[in-house]
């Protein structure tokens, strides 16, 4: 038989251990609730990124094209000023003479009309380059703004990657890298990137295979976001 002190006793015990209980059951729904919207975050976060690093591709793509435009509108243009200069020969000897053979009425009618030809495709082209530039330079400012990332042409034809908004610590961090084209059949080379880059020659591999440009930017970003994890 138990006294009266020892059963209030025993009730107490018990009250105490069910608000004990009641306590780690809330507890523990508010840590799953927690979790929870913590892994929703970072799904919806990743799928944002997936996103954003799909357009990145296409505007590096673009980029890439209107160089070669560009290119192919500067030899367009050499090719006119080769021409160009042939007419001014041909018709100081016309005047010296004041008389063009056959031939050479031909010749002079043949490269007036390539001239006028290549003049119309020049303008066209030019055309056709600015109004890719100007839609590059909408997308290019979008990702600067929203992700940070700056892509830069260089006079020895490589292009530079920057990024920023990576370090949560320092958003304004800059982390790069070079990207080249070399040889014949082209192949992709990559320099000064700004911190060690693990399993790089494996993914440079799978982009001269792949030409996945895409899947290459995105591993360099998340191989630089890793490296501020590291350090931290």
């Amino acid at each position: 038989m138990f006294s009266a002190t020892s059963c209030d006793d025993i009730d107490t015990l018990l009250t105490q251990g069910q608000k004990k209980q009641c306590n780690f059951s809330n507890w523990t729904e508010q840590s799953r609730d927690f979790l929870l919207k913590q892994k929703t975050s970072r799904i919806l976060e990743t799928q944002k990124n997936q996103e954003d690093m799909k357009q990145i591709q296409q505007e590096t793509e673009e980029f890439i094209k209107i160089s070669k435009i560009t290119e192919f509108s500067n030899a367009q243009a050499n090719d006119i000023q080769c021409l160009s200069e042939e007419l001014v020969k041909l018709k100081a000897q016309s005047c010296q003479k004041n008389l063009l053979s056959k031939t050479k009425a031909e010749k002079l009618e043949e490269n007036q009309n390539t001239v006028k030809q290549k003049s119309e495709e020049v303008a066209d082209t030019e055309k056709n380059v600015a109004k890719h530039l100007e839609k590059l330079e909408k997308g290019l400012s979008f990702f600067e703004e929203h992700l940070g990332l700056k892509v830069l042409s260089n006079p020895d034809d490589h292009l530079t990657f920057k990024f920023t908004k990576i370090d949560e610590m320092n958003q304004d961090k800059e982390f790069s890298f070079n990207l080249a084209v070399e040889g014949s059949p082209g192949k992709y080379t990559v320099s000064d990137y700004s911190v060690p880059i693990p399993d790089l020659e494996v993914s440079l591999q799978e982009l001269n295979e792949g030409n996945d440009l895409k899947k290459f930017i995105c591993f360099m970003r998340n191989s630089f976001k890793k490296s501020t994890t590291v350090q931290q």
